[in-house]
């Protein structure tokens, strides 16, 4: 099933729960009226996945942007991407969306914000716009309403 280009594991996980269901019932009616086949795997195509952790989420910003923004969508709705910020004290920032911007990067974890006053940081390539997330010890909140909490947005900094 084709994934969205902004769709979370969760969203996704939803997605496919729908349209599960009906399949699901009718396999059962199979089974009822004795008219199921099984059929086997093929053990040979199969691949196992690894267990998540929350150390797994968390970002480093010399990856590409691209990359950056498939882990927050993956790692949604867990173990959720973090990231160490400094405003000035040191803080974790968990990042629950992210959008893709074409504005090259000054550098890795360098901030600035875009002209609708979200969040930007600067990946291997790319700046990304950070649109959900949330300062320890705080809600989640758009990132437009994080930066509207911050005193002093110079002060910001990504580790």
């Amino acid at each position: 099933i084709p994934i969205g280009p902004d769709e979370t594991a969760g969203e996704l996980a939803l997605r496919l729960c729908e349209l599960g269901v009906p399949l699901i019932l009718e396999v059962l009616d199979k089974i009822e009226k004795g008219a199921h086949i099984p059929e086997m795997q093929c053990h040979c195509e199969a691949t196992c996945a690894p267990k998540l952790y929350k150390k797994h989420g968390e970002i480093t910003w010399d990856m590409p942007s691209q990359e950056l923004h498939n882990r927050v969508r993956g790692f949604n709705p867990y173990p959720i991407c973090f990231t160490k910020i400094k405003m000035p004290k040191p803080r974790i920032l968990r990042i629950f969306k992210t959008a893709m911007t074409k504005i090259p990067s000054p550098g890795p974890g360098l901030f600035t914000y875009s002209e609708d006053e979200y969040p930007l940081v600067g990946c291997s390539d790319y700046m990304i716009k950070l649109l959900e997330v949330q300062l320890e010890g705080k809600a989640k909140t758009d990132g437009k309403a994080f930066l509207n909490g911050v005193q002093n947005k110079k002060d910001i900094t990504f580790a």
